[in-house]
């Protein structure tokens, strides 16, 4: 017995021994927070209208609305215009949304108001208008721009 006292008074007055403990388990590591930042880019179209010309009539709804545009396609990053990737010069409906680019020898009706000298017919019918020329061959065989013949 005086043998187990001496261990005890000997583990009693020794320096506690400090053992590496192993890793937490995967399962109870837990989070404080959880920070996510959504990053958004794409290609926008921005078209604002050029001159002060007075509106043109559409072959597509025949509303006097054709205004000559600039159409600007942007890289974005976050909803702000970055990087300009392409411009156009475009004709553009307000009404319909129809739009073609600007091409030499072809524009939309100027649209007539009022009497004209020599459009009555001579019994006094209805004005005689000649009908509009029709857009450029290229846009009559179904391209993107919707327009419909």
């Amino acid at each position: 017995m005086a043998a187990a006292k001496s261990l005890v008074a000997v583990s009693r007055h020794a320096a506690p021994q400090l053992l590496p403990q192993p890793p937490p388990p995967l399962s109870k590591i837990t989070m404080d927070f959880f920070f996510c930042i959504p990053i958004l880019i794409g290609c926008n179209k921005k078209i604002k209208p050029e001159g002060d010309e007075p509106p043109r009539i559409c072959p597509r709804c025949h509303n006097a609305s054709v205004t000559r545009a600039k159409s600007r396609t942007w890289f974005e990053l976050c909803f702000v215009p970055l990087v300009p990737l392409s411009t156009k010069h475009i004709w553009i409906c307000a009404i319909c949304q129809w739009n073609i680019p600007i091409q030499p020898g072809w524009e939309p009706q100027v649209p007539v108001y009022g009497f004209q000298p020599g459009g009555q017919a001579p019994w006094g019918g209805p004005p005689v208008h000649p009908s509009p020329p029709p857009p450029p061959a290229a846009y009559q065989q179904g391209q993107k721009t919707g327009y419909n013949v």
